[in-house]
């Protein structure tokens, strides 16, 4: 019966985080706004792990280098050729950045689901609960705004979960969606406050697990979230996803700069006259956007760009309160303060990976 180990607490140290949202010195961090990697215990590691040698200043250069440092270590270990015995060599490792071990994994495609596949396989998931198994893997690599490369992440988890744990009675596609739901019960919390049960259940709405076993997993997960990683951006705070304030955007016949109050509100960021939100004149649907920074040049200052993945056109018009769809491919603001446009950039990323994340959780189903 899954019920009887669904819900094992694992102990995540209490890490004091840096007092700026983000560190853009660190493009490979070892600690994320929620912490480090889940520690795990002689009881998670397996008793056949192979015997585990590393170069002088190994971790070092993997954190920078990874694929430098893995061909130095396979000189004299001709066995890390092979993805089963290289996925323990790097998860047992301490010290590697989950994004450099994510850099390293999908560097190539072909390779990658089997390499992740032993290195999910790593430690002794046998009776493990789904969320400590969550907590332990989903800490040590780093998510993709790449569908492709998420997918790969969770079918990953889910073989190694059924092949070390058989008897359960759930499915690839159970276990995939039950990943996804507490990836994102564990960093997109609106309002700093934890992901609604209800909303928790719509996602496992097919995945046969008894509601109490749901609720137990949605407890758990809002007590212990994961730490998570992102290939794509980093904070060490908590990332403000109402975050607001005033930049001035571009816009008209003229291409005039205009001040306007910016506001994110779930997937959506809304645009008004001023801070008073009196009059709303425009809004953009997050999802499937990226948004870039620019820095200042001879003919413009430093800038924000948002533009559809997919080229099409951008953001609606709003007068007297209709709706009218624009036919502009990008929205570009500016602003006075780099740090403040880092912010609102990393911030517009990360909620259009959650609305990502969340479709095809919600497709799965």
């Amino acid at each position: 019966m899954i019920v009887n180990y669904l819900i094992k607490r694992v102990k995540v140290s209490q890490i004091k985080h840096s007092m700026n949202q983000f560190d853009f010195s660190h493009k490979c961090p070892l600690e994320s706004w929620r912490g480090q990697p889940v520690p795990f215990s002689e009881n998670e590691t397996p008793l056949d792990l192979m015997t585990l040698n590393y170069p002088e200043g190994f971790v070092e250069l993997f954190n920078l280098k990874p694929e430098e440092a893995i061909a130095s270590a396979k000189k004299g270990q001709t066995a890390l050729d092979n993805s089963f015995y290289l996925g323990p060599y790097l998860f047992h490792c301490p010290g590697l950045s989950p994004v450099a071990i994510s850099n390293f994994i999908f560097q190539n495609m072909a390779q990658s689901r089997s390499l992740l596949f032993y290195y999910f396989s790593s430690i002794n998931l046998d009776y493990m609960s789904i969320v400590d198994a969550c907590r332990f893997l989903f800490s040590r690599v780093a998510f993709s705004d790449n569908t492709d490369r998420l997918m790969v992440i969770f079918e990953s988890f889910a073989s190694a979960y059924i092949l070390a744990n058989p008897y359960i009675n759930l499915s690839s596609e159970d276990l995939i969606r039950i990943g996804m739901a507490a990836v994102l019960a564990s960093g997109f919390r609106t309002n700093k406050s934890a992901m609604p049960d209800e909303e928790f259940l719509s996602i496992l709405e097919n995945v046969k697990l008894q509601t109490s076993c749901k609720l137990k997993i949605i407890k758990s997960i809002n007590q212990e979230p994961i730490p998570l990683f992102f290939s794509f951006t980093h904070f060490s705070q908590d990332p403000d996803y109402t975050k607001n304030g005033n930049l001035k955007k571009i816009g008209g016949m003229f291409k005039t700069k205009k001040d306007r109050y910016f506001l994110i509100e779930g997937y959506i960021l809304k645009y008004y006259n001023d801070h008073s939100k009196k009059e709303q004149i425009g809004e953009l649907d997050i999802e499937g956007t990226v948004s870039s920074y620019l820095p200042a040049d001879k003919k413009e200052g430093e800038r924000l760009v948002i533009k559809r993945k997919d080229g099409g056109a951008i953001g609606y018009k709003i007068s007297k309160g209709v709706r009218k769809k624009s036919n502009h491919t990008e929205y570009i603001a500016y602003g006075n303060d780099t740090y403040d446009l880092l912010c609102w950039i990393n911030t517009l990323n990360l909620v259009a990976f959650w609305k990502t994340l969340k479709n095809l959780a919600c497709k799965k189903n």
